[in-house]
């Protein structure tokens, strides 16, 4: 995708990625997503033939790390980690930033491979749309459901990996504020999984509710949504 995601428009048609397969084809853009408020953000900066280039993200918005061969999400990511641009080529991560922040994102659906690129300067890096933000009549293909917090324990991660100081970011909140950022998050911003009970974005907040109750510190009957990503 060479245009800024915020200009991309349904119906355009971009470039998409089976990082497994290394098919690269073009799919139409089927549902824009567009959220605004408080932001758990990461910037992402790599380095591209010597030169510095920066691209941000939610935190849990998946990228593919091909020394992984699996999806990651931006608040896992680490320095010395590779990302997979548009040519197939790996780019190296050589600093991570976070902070939580006021701010406008996006995203977008993308039919059937469900990825697409997003710049990090005018490199296009491979991302994936599970994480899509959306619920019922924006298309995006999730739904919401609400569980007691102790069933969290049935679902299998979706990624072998966390990072120390995103974890570290969610131990320091309240039960209150972790609990918001779970129930209140945009539509796949809190927990996200799919239809066979994997977990694709929320980790740490997984793992950190699931801490808390084995503290005693939370209730396992305490509700929390649980937001289910109908695609493939």
């Amino acid at each position: 995708m060479k245009s800024p995601i915020e200009d991309v428009r349904i119906g355009d048609e971009i470039l998409a990625t089976d990082p497994k397969t290394g098919k690269t084809v073009v799919k139409k853009v089927t549902a824009e997503i567009k959220g605004e408020g408080i932001k758990d953000l990461v910037t992402i900066t790599l380095n591209v033939a010597g030169r510095k280039v920066q691209v941000t993200a939610t935190a849990g918005h998946p990228f593919w790390v091909p020394g992984l061969a699996e999806w990651i999400d931006a608040g896992d990511l680490v320095p010395g980690q590779t990302l997979r641009t548009e040519a197939g080529k790996p780019v190296r991560i050589t600093d991570i930033d976070r902070s939580a922040r006021s701010a406008t994102v996006h995203n977008l659906t993308v039919a059937d491979l469900h990825t697409y690129y997003v710049l990090a300067g005018a490199t296009p890096v491979l991302v994936h749309n599970s994480n899509g933000k959306g619920c019922g009549p924006s298309g995006s293909g999730i739904s919401a459901r609400h569980e007691n917090a102790g069933d969290l324990g049935q679902y299998a991660d979706g990624q072998s990996t966390r990072d120390p100081a995103s974890q570290w970011y969610h131990e320091e909140l309240s039960n209150d504020e972790l609990l918001d950022g779970i129930n209140n998050a945009d539509e796949g911003d809190g927990i996200l999984v799919s239809r066979d009970g994997t977990i694709l974005g929320g980790h740490h907040r997984k793992d950190e509710i699931l801490r808390r109750i084995k503290d005693g510190r939370i209730d396992p009957d305490t509700q929390i949504r649980i937001d289910v990503y109908d695609g493939d």
